[in-house]
């Protein structure tokens, strides 16, 4: 995890006091100070923690595609247009570029 990831896993930590408490239960189990790469992967806690903070806060913003052939998107929810028709679909052209922007908000549902 980079600094970035830390700083919102610490953020999602003091938003969830009860996940703080067991993942503190958690770590304060281990043997040693000085855990092996198996002992700290062992961790289900901490690893839903780590999981949950790169689904929830992504490390890109977006990911960049260009349109290979005329292709028809279709949508999760209809709009009406400018001229009062649903529409259900979106034409995408061959070379237009799309951007999917990650975006998520959730909290730490899986320790």
């Amino acid at each position: 995890m980079c600094r970035t990831a830390i700083s919102w896993a610490i953020y999602g930590l003091c938003q969830r006091p009860d996940f703080q408490r067991k993942l503190h239960k958690e770590v304060s189990a281990v043997a040693t100070e000085t855990p092996s790469y198996e002992e700290i992967n062992s961790l289900p806690c901490l690893d839903a923690i780590v999981r949950e903070t790169l689904r929830t806060y992504s490390i890109t913003p977006g990911i960049l595609r260009v349109v290979a052939e005329d292709t028809m998107l279709p949508l999760s929810k209809p709009y009406v247009d400018r001229e009062g028709n649903k529409q259900n679909s979106v034409l995408c052209v061959k070379a237009q570029q799309l951007c999917a922007v990650s975006f998520a908000e959730s909290a730490y549902n899986s320790c």
